[in-house]
């Protein structure tokens, strides 16, 4: 179930194509659950009783997956990262539940190994960045051999008077207890740290352990748009108002200063913000909407100076420890040729800045395959923009990555207008929200919530999008 639900996340946040739907199954059957039992092997007794299914373990979850993903289009579509291994049912590990301590490959799809044992700052930080999250519970016998597991997906983590936890989603009850899934899903804070010293995370107490963890996200090719690297490296306060960003692509060497800065509520410089540039050239201004965050790096090559970006976000501006595998592409003077980094020569900081040497491969005609070490002179963040309008979706107020229309737009423009919540993310002009102006007259107000009632309840006119 945990699988079922973490594919559904990719599909609902990110639009990640699953063909079955997430419905009550078992083995056997055309549910996305039953099709994720077939490809892991999951042992079910008695056909169609789902109160005798065994569990499914680390590398039968992880093998089995890659199964499906690849027999359904989706082995390009994702990535995958994972820490620890899982660990033995008994001595001797019979049924080879535990994997390797390295990459491991299934049906054509790798997971990355990012470390021998899950940690929390791990599970933090995957979930800050918007990935998809599951692990592995352990449990020990009374002879204190690994008796069983249970996995499930982690949708939240934080620190609370210094006790760090992870929030998660499962059954309310096991299917041999409720069959029908009458209770449904509930969610769960608990806390975690390596309270027995053994250097696994407990889960809650001393018998439970996290044994393994996997992290998910899209796959990602560069986002087309407008590219600005910051002057100022990596600012620290994430606020880019005053900061001067130099253009890459498509007109090299302008500058730019950010004038002003329109956040989209979470308090950092993220993916739908709004900033005003002002070229320090002809004084002239343009207003963007943030389409990523990334890394850029300024590398002296054998003959040339070039810019490359990091193709994977960036979005709380961290330092970046490279790894083998890692995808960039040249921003200038070749826009978007691609390169994979073979290795990683550092200067002793344990993070990319100047005077690492990297070792690209690269993986755009004419020259693929060909592998070239270059000198790293600067890293930077990133902004990829798009001009205004940002009014992609009319009506969906809070500009979520789903671009749909539905209640949550309806009660995001309530607690906009009436309970002091965070403005429309899509801004246009001062007092002006696109997206948020759902009858488009240039003003957003209760009419507008009245509009999308509307259309979303009464068979109204489709909303529009308002002028910048």
């Amino acid at each position: 179930m945990s699988v079922a639900n973490s594919l559904q996340f990719l599909e609902d946040k990110y639009g990640i194509n699953v063909p079955q739907a997430h419905a009550q199954g078992l083995r056997g059957d055309n549910t996305l659950v039953g099709k994720l039992d077939d490809y892991m092997n999951r042992n079910v007794p008695v056909p169609g009783d789902r109160t005798k299914g065994g569990g499914v373990h680390p590398k039968n979850m992880l093998s089995g997956k890659f199964a499906y993903l690849a027999a359904n289009g989706l082995a390009n579509k994702l990535v995958h990262k994972h820490q620890g291994t899982g660990l033995t049912l008994g001595p001797g590990d019979p049924d080879g539940d535990s994997i390797p301590a390295a990459d491991y490959t299934a049906s054509g799809i790798t997971s990355k190994f990012d470390g021998a044992r899950p940690t929390w700052e791990w599970i933090y930080e995957q979930i800050r960045s918007g990935e998809d999250v599951e692990i592995s519970i352990n449990w020990a016998n009374a002879a204190g051999n690994w008796a069983g597991a249970h996995n499930v997906r982690v949708f939240g983590a934080g620190i609370t008077k210094g006790k760090k936890w992870i929030k998660y989603k499962h059954d309310r009850e096991q299917t041999d207890i409720d069959p029908a899934d009458n209770k449904g899903l509930e969610e769960v804070e608990v806390e975690v740290g390596d309270i027995d010293g053994d250097g696994l995370l407990n889960f809650g107490g001393k018998k439970h352990e996290i044994s393994f963890a996997l992290s998910e996200s899209p796959a990602r090719k560069p986002t087309p748009g407008t590219n600005r690297h910051s002057k100022d490296g990596y600012f620290p306060d994430q606020n880019p108002t005053g900061h001067t960003f130099h253009e890459l692509y498509p007109v090299y060497c302008r500058n730019w200063v950010v004038d002003q800065w329109w956040d989209n509520g979470d308090g950092i410089l993220s993916y739908c913000d709004t900033i005003r540039f002002r070229n320090q050239g002809n004084q002239s201004t343009s207003l963007e909407h943030i389409e990523d965050i990334t890394t850029t790096i300024t590398v002296t090559r054998l003959q040339d100076t070039a810019y490359y970006d990091y193709v994977y976000g960036n979005p709380r501006m961290v330092s970046i420890v490279p790894r083998a595998g890692d995808l960039w592409h040249e921003v200038w003077p070749q826009y978007c040729r691609m390169y994979e980094l073979l290795e990683w020569l550092d200067n002793g900081t344990e993070v990319l800045d100047s005077c690492d040497y990297l070792v690209f491969k690269s993986l755009s005609p004419p020259d693929s395959g060909t592998i070239d070490t270059v000198h790293v002179e600067g890293v930077a963040t990133d902004l990829i923009t798009s001009q205004l309008s940002c009014c992609v979706k009319a009506g969906n107020a809070n500009h979520d990555a789903v671009k749909l229309v539905n209640i949550q737009d309806v009660t995001y423009l309530i607690n906009f207008l009436y309970k002091g919540g965070p403005k429309p993310p899509c801004q246009g002009g001062v007092g002006r929200y696109p997206e948020g102006d759902a009858n488009g007259n240039g003003i957003t107000n209760i009419a507008d919530v009245t509009y999308l009632i509307k259309f979303l309840y009464q068979g109204g006119p489709a909303p529009i999008c308002g002028p910048m």
